[in-house]
């Protein structure tokens, strides 16, 4: 055999070779979706109370995620009463498949006033 098809030879084999062990780690595969979180908002309560001296409102704001992975969600409420309004978020941590309730509390709420309390929910 001369140089060149032992050259020849030996590079083939690498390719096939290479492209064994390419296929073996998945490399050559289906392309699989990446797992993701997909999260939604499953239920909302407003509930009022006074505690003490002061009037509250409690937002109950409960999230799903009924995606294939785990991740944080940040859940967003806006609470209006008359011309006024509060913003407040805090984030949640689920795994896929669980459901949590996230409560925030506006104590900034009026009691003796005879605007109603308005609410928006969303997430980030």
């Amino acid at each position: 055999m001369s140089s060149k098809t032992t050259i020849a030879v030996v590079a083939v084999i690498l390719v096939v070779v290479v492209f064994f062990i390419f296929q073996q780690r998945g490399g050559g595969g289906d392309i699989l979706p990446t797992p993701k979180a997909h999260f939604m908002i499953v239920g909302r309560n407003l509930r009022t109370i006074v505690e003490g001296v002061d009037y509250v409102a409690y937002i109950d704001v409960t999230v799903k995620n009924d995606g294939d992975a785990a991740g944080s969600a940040t859940v967003y409420v806006k609470v209006s009463q008359g011309g006024n309004y509060w913003q407040k978020d805090t984030s949640v941590y689920l795994n896929a498949g669980e459901s949590k309730t996230a409560t925030l509390k506006f104590s900034e709420v009026g009691f003796w006033t005879t605007n109603p309390i308005s609410y928006d929910i969303w997430l980030g």
